[in-house]
């Protein structure tokens, strides 16, 4: 049981490293992380190289040697994923508490259920908050 939570990225290494720490700080369900490395600067390249040292949480590094584009990305990362279920983030998301077990919950809810949707915070209209803080 658990799930796999596919991240592609490029560059972007202060939002990444946001998003995975809401991961690590929000979520009880078990998940690994297989980030897929579209070809990011050294920075980033740095910051995820140093997570597969590190015992916090499963992480698998994917990287592409140029920028493969998103949906390669993910693709590659479903690939790899071996979980029961999978969740594709983009890399500037932060996650509030619950976030994957209600998803995870919904999709159990019924046996019909093949895709959960998150709604943003934003809705498509203008954002309901002014930071990640005020989402937590």
């Amino acid at each position: 049981m658990g799930c796999d939570i596919i991240i592609p990225i490029w560059n972007k290494k202060e939002l990444t490293k946001n998003c995975i720490d809401s991961i690590v700080r929000c979520t009880i369900y078990p998940y690994k992380i297989i980030a897929v490395d579209n070809a990011s600067n050294l920075s980033t390249k740095e910051y995820l190289e140093s997570l597969k040292k590190q015992d916090r949480f499963d992480f698998i590094l994917i990287r592409n040697e140029q920028n493969l584009g998103n949906t390669k990305a993910v693709n590659q990362g479903i690939v790899a994923s071996r979980g029961e279920f999978i969740c594709i983030l983009d890399n500037d998301t932060v996650v509030t508490p619950g976030w994957l077990e209600e998803m995870v919950a919904i999709a159990q809810s019924q046996g019909n259920i093949g895709i959960v949707n998150p709604l943003s915070n934003t809705l498509g209209t203008s954002p309901r908050t002014n930071s990640a803080r005020d989402i937590e």
